[in-house]
Formats: structure tokens, C-alpha cells, sequence
């Protein structure tokens, strides 16, 4: 009988010092919530702001058709966001593309920008682009 008492006691001892670290975990998580809930509340003014937003004006000012080239490009609206092919249905053969791509906003509302920009061979040959930014 001693060994029961004793296995019963270790366990009382254990699920104490379970129950004591359960309490402690729940104190610090209703703190967690009470320090970050204006946030949740949409009372913290975040704001985000994603890529580099580029100048699309440039693409009718500074670049040309069949002569500006990709450093061209480069240096009007910096490095692209990403670079690939394209095959559109009017194209004869894919083309190279780079993507541009801005985003900025908060917790309730975000607008972008995305660019793509059209080579054939090296040179810039067409841009498409859609913002929800304002101008």
C-alpha cells in the first residue's frame, strides 16, 4: 500500500506544478491580447509599404520603342521586382518580361501597382501596366 501512496503522491506533486505552469501560460496569453487588442481594434495606425513604386510617366517620356535598351530601362525605373518570359497570343515567340510591383496600405485597405515591361531581344518593345493608386 505504501507504493500506491507514494506513486499518488508524485503524481498530486506533478499535476500541481502542471497546473501552476497552465495558469501562468493563460496569465501571460490575456496579457499578450490586452497589450496587442487596439491594434486588433484597428486603434494602431499600421502601415505597409512593399517594392520601390515606379515612375510610369517614364514610360512614355524617357523611353522609346525599339531603342531604349534593358540598361535604358533599368536606370529610368530601377531593378525590376522579377524577370521572366512571356507568350501572349499575339506575339509571334515568347518575349522577356521583368515585373514591377508596389504595394502600400494598412489593416483595413491596400492599393498596387503592377508593370510589366516587354523586350524583344534587348530592346524595350512594350509596357502594360494596373494601379488602384491614385495618380
Amino acid at each position: 500500500m505504501a507504493i500506491f501512496e507514494a506513486d499518488a503522491r508524485r503524481r498530486a506533486a506533478r499535476d500541481g506544478g502542471s497546473q501552476r505552469g497552465c495558469s501562468r501560460l493563460l496569465t501571460l496569453g490575456c496579457l499578450v491580447m490586452l497589450l496587442l487588442s487596439p491594434i486588433a481594434l484597428g486603434c494602431g495606425d499600421i502601415r505597409m509599404r512593399i517594392g520601390n513604386r515606379p515612375n510610369t510617366d517614364l514610360l512614355e517620356t524617357a523611353l522609346r520603342v525599339g531603342v531604349s535598351t534593358r540598361a535604358d530601362v533599368r536606370a529610368a525605373l530601377g531593378e525590376p521586382f522579377g524577370t521572366g518570359r512571356s507568350m501572349l497570343p499575339i506575339d509571334p515567340a515568347p518575349r522577356t518580361v521583368w515585373s514591377y510591383y508596389y504595394e502600400e496600405g494598412d489593416l483595413k485597405e491596400a492599393r498596387r501597382i503592377f508593370l510589366f515591361v516587354y523586350f524583344n531581344q534587348d530592346r524595350y518593345d512594350a509596357y502594360m501596366w494596373f494601379s488602384s493608386l491614385p495618380k
